[in-house]
């Protein structure tokens, strides 16, 4: 398919070593039903067959465009950063390059946009593990609207609630908010501290919709040692914002907030792998 002269939206996917799973993730992609796209793959050095994978899907479509970073970022936020740079959509979505969407998701979440008057959304997602084995809900008949469900600063300060690959956002707000902090302390939680920037801006709630339009592809992790290793870095995350508020009483929240996300995202965890 030949690319629009004015995308709807610019799709954003950071790619490293990804030659195993990008083509999949491209595929869902191109196969949305909005059409009027540009995918813009930012390959941050890798040493696979990424970049031979991409360009020859690239060749077969036009909406999708492959970028190589001349230096290693060491992390997604700079590749995304890159990207969003050259976009030329007002709106972005952001995939990560072993995702996959579903058919509909770009016109689910654009119609509820213009429905709710949101510059921020992001939808459930859904674990796998066998790509095969994927079998999509179906949607609700036509003319039935799919639940919204408001997620605001407070929400979101006791947990990160949204899935980076489900996110639509105005291309605008992601550069009124300063884009992704490329810090590599910042690496795994660079998106939370966006999120939080963005609605503290916009004083609005991101809306997610209530139905898994994103496959997320799950990869063996160790539990305790990750999770502890993220937690430190939430705790830094909150700090950032919490620094950026003018009243001491705000300011100490930060530890009621942390101790509710150790709570929520480790014990709770560990508890149930225990069961």
């Amino acid at each position: 398919m030949v690319l629009s002269v004015s995308p709807r939206v610019s799709v954003v996917i950071p790619a490293y070593n990804a030659q195993s799973t990008i083509a999949s993730t491209l595929r869902s992609i191109l196969a949305q039903s909005v059409t009027d796209i540009e995918v813009l793959v930012v390959d941050d050095c890798s040493r696979d067959g990424t970049a031979m994978v991409v360009q020859q899907i690239a060749t077969e479509d036009t909406r999708c465009r492959y970028i190589k970073l001349p230096v290693n970022a060491g992390g997604p936020a700079h590749p995304r950063n890159v990207g969003i740079e050259q976009a030329r959509a007002p709106w972005i979505a952001l995939c990560d390059s072993d995702d996959l969407w579903h058919p509909a998701k770009l016109e689910l979440q654009l119609a509820a946009a213009e429905q709710a008057g949101s510059r921020f959304l992001c939808t459930q997602m859904a674990d796998f593990d066998d790509e095969a084995a994927i079998r999509h809900e179906p949607l609700p008949p036509s003319g039935h609207q799919l639940p919204l469900v408001p997620f605001a600063l407070g929400d979101l300060l006791r947990k990160n609630r949204i899935a980076t690959s489900s996110v639509l956002i105005q291309r605008a707000l992601v550069h009124e908010a300063g884009g992704f902090d490329p810090d590599r302390g910042l690496i795994a939680v660079e998106d939370y501290d966006l999120w939080l920037r963005c609605v503290a801006l916009t004083g609005k709630p991101v809306l997610r919709l209530e139905w898994p339009l994103v496959d997320y592809r799950k990869a063996p992790t160790s539990l305790s040692g990750n999770k502890l290793k993220q937690a430190r870095k939430v705790w830094r995350v909150l700090g950032r914002h919490y620094s950026r508020q003018s009243s001491l009483f705000a300011r100490l929240n930060q530890p009621l907030m942390f101790l509710h996300y150790l709570f929520s995202a480790v014990f709770l965890r560990l508890w149930m792998r225990s069961l």
